[in-house]
């Protein structure tokens, strides 16, 4: 039986998201979409499916990140591996947080951050509340992170402590919407791994 909810999903990312991304600079790769700018730092969006998804629903997560270029050649150079700079992604990535969908497009499960698509009607629907969501909310917050991590790396790079401080103080504010993980938290420790890696060239 042909899964027709399933091809409304991947309709959706085909012919909803992706148009409005590429013209902001994002190539896609699969169902990851990447923009490197021109010091190489990195902004990343993965729609990654669920493995909850049957014939009649499918589900997914909304993964956003943002990686500077010193972090990802932190991650090659602790890892081995050049794709950690070739394809960056956000699952990986210095800052990096999961787009919480809005009540109508969940899985019904409480607190949850799984979207869902029920019907092939209702996939356009999604994909316009998802893309303002991306627009409105993750790309607003990724710039902005993706600025602070740019700040704090050059204070600790200049060892300026008390910059370093005032910066851990005042991070972006983070969405009720997309709560993430900062990499650089704790970065005042003298022991914190990237900051070892940065100033001395010590891996972890």
């Amino acid at each position: 039986m042909e899964r027709l909810v399933r091809r409304a999903y991947l309709d959706m990312i085909k012919t909803i998201l992706a148009p409005p991304l590429r013209e902001r600079g994002f190539v896609r790769s699969h169902n990851t979409f990447r923009r490197i700018d021109e010091y190489g730092d990195a902004t990343l969006l993965d729609i990654q499916g669920s493995m909850g998804s049957g014939i009649n629903e499918s589900m997914f997560y909304v993964n956003v990140g943002v990686s500077t270029s010193r972090w990802l050649r932190f991650r090659e150079a602790q890892f081995g591996d050049a794709r950690f700079r070739s394809h960056p992604t956000a699952s990986d990535a210095q800052w990096h947080g999961r787009l919480r969908p809005p009540p109508e497009h969940s899985d019904d499960m409480p607190w949850t951050d799984r979207w869902s698509i029920r019907t092939v009607e209702t996939a356009d629907l999604c994909g316009a509340a998802l893309r303002q969501a991306l627009e409105h909310v993750a790309l607003t917050a990724s710039a902005s992170w993706l600025a602070y991590c740019r700040r704090i790396e050059q204070a600790l790079l200049e060892r300026n402590v008390d910059e370093v401080v005032r910066l851990c103080e005042q991070r972006p504010r983070r969405p009720d919407t997309l709560k993430g993980i900062d990499q650089l938290d704790r970065i005042t420790d003298a022991e914190h791994f990237y900051a070892r890696w940065l100033l001395d060239g010590a891996l972890p």
